[in-house]
């Protein structure tokens, strides 16, 4: 049953990063790389340590990975590429500034995560943050010793650190996908 689905659905559909492109052009140009992205019809190839912008109307046929691959096929999903930038663009997802989620992180571990909607990802950095300041408040107050309290509060800086840096990192990959494939 498996292997009749698999027969019928045919290759897998959308273009993404691990597709190589091979492009004959209008004029007999031809063009290779890897395929970044397609924005205000302009397609983004990344090869030889460069990337190169094809106008898509300039096409005249496509080999993806090695294999000839039908045009109408890739212009379709182009197209879509376009449409899904376009909703996103149309509906962003909060994208506050990296230095603000960063920031919030700092205070207290997974609030950065949590001011862009990342909520699994908060969910663990806030678990892990409130069991070790837990643990710290147990040797503080319960235990009264200052010496023990203190490396448990230096492990919370490095978790917190590292939060403060992957919300940073979500933050910024998610501003440079509002600002399309093509942004500098």
């Amino acid at each position: 049953m498996i292997a009749l689905l698999l027969a019928l659905s045919g290759p897998a559909a959308a273009l993404d990063g691990n597709d190589a492109l091979a492009l004959d052009l209008v004029g007999g140009a031809h063009v290779e790389g890897g395929y970044v992205g397609v924005d205000d019809g302009i397609l983004r190839l990344s090869g030889d340590n460069r990337f190169v912008d094809v106008p898509v109307d300039q096409v005249v046929a496509v080999e993806r990975d090695g294999e000839p691959f039908p045009l109408s096929q890739f212009l379709a999903e182009v197209a879509e590429a376009q449409q899904a930038l376009d909703a996103l663009r149309a509906a962003p997802p909060a994208h506050p500034p990296p230095a603000v989620v960063g920031g919030a992180s700092l205070v207290y571990a997974g609030a950065g995560h949590m001011a862009m909607g990342e909520w699994k990802a908060a969910a663990g950095w806030a678990a892990m943050d409130t069991v070790i300041l837990g643990a710290a408040a147990w040797n503080l107050f319960g235990e009264r010793s200052i010496p023990a309290t203190i490396p448990v509060l230096a492990l919370d800086l490095v978790i917190k650190a590292a939060a403060a840096g992957d919300a940073a990192r979500i933050a910024r990959r998610r501003r440079r996908q509002l600002a399309g494939p093509l942004a500098p």
